[in-house]
């Protein structure tokens, strides 16, 4: 569920935002009622979770006190302790923050004629998190940093899935996320390459979809698709074709 934490300062929950998708993975949202949170070194960006410096020092230190975990991926070796925290720590679903929707977001993430976004807004999301009892979810805008200068606040443990490099910036990204460390003692390097991909966790539909838009370039046929699905799976909400291709008068 939705999990207040005293280093992560929350956008106000009207803030609009949109989730880009394509017509597969909405099927999966509607038939299974989950979002699919993806584990930050899947992610596009070989940056995403990726530690600065002075996070790198921290880590050392970290080490001291995970002996054991530290020694079983590789000894002094800091680089492999801080893809350990990469690969079994956070997982990830990004959303746009924007009143409108966005021609290079749906270029970006959906790529073709059929595809759907999901206008929400924070508020929604937070409500929409509230069926989720197996994860805790946190809910934070991302920072776009200089990643060879910046220093991180290494009182925020959740800094690495937060901040992305700035020729990102244009994405005014919000993200929701779960931290989920493995639930043994000592982690090998076996372990990382079999940790999951991903985890689905479970949304009120209803309470997330304010409104679901088509692609701007598909056809007839598909928008139609679309709303007789929503229809089937009982969600009460509008199916709109973007406006994006309208011809001007």
């Amino acid at each position: 569920m939705y999990k207040r934490h005293p280093a992560i300062n929350t956008p106000p929950d009207d803030t609009v935002i949109w989730r880009y998708m394509d017509f597969t993975k909405f099927i999966d949202l509607l038939d299974r009622q989950t979002l699919w949170f993806s584990r930050a070194d899947k992610l596009s960006d070989p940056f995403e979770g990726i530690s600065t410096v002075a996070a790198l020092q921290k880590f050392a230190r970290m080490a001291q006190q995970y002996m054991p975990t530290y020694e079983a991926i590789g000894g002094d070796n800091l680089i492999a302790f801080r893809e350990f925290f990469r690969r079994a720590t956070f997982f990830v679903s990004c959303w746009n923050m924007k009143e409108e929707e966005s021609f290079p977001m749906w270029r970006t993430y959906v790529g073709s004629a059929e595809g759907v976004a999901i206008k929400s807004s924070i508020g929604s999301l937070k409500a929409a998190l509230e069926v989720e009892a197996e994860h805790d979810v946190y809910v934070e805008n991302v920072e776009y940093i200089d990643h060879g200068k910046h220093v991180d606040d290494t009182d925020n443990p959740f800094a690495p899935i937060l901040h992305k490099r700035k020729l990102f910036e244009d994405e005014r990204e919000l993200r929701a996320f779960a931290e989920l460390l493995p639930n043994k003692s000592i982690i090998t390097l076996q372990d990382l390459v079999d940790f999951r991909a991903g985890i689905p966790i479970s949304v009120d539909l209803d309470a997330l979809v304010e409104e679901i838009y088509v692609s701007p370039t598909s056809p007839c046929w598909f928008v139609e698709l679309v709303r007789f699905l929503v229809h089937k799976h009982c969600l009460d909400k509008s199916v709109i074709r973007s406006h994006l291709d309208d011809t001007p008068i």
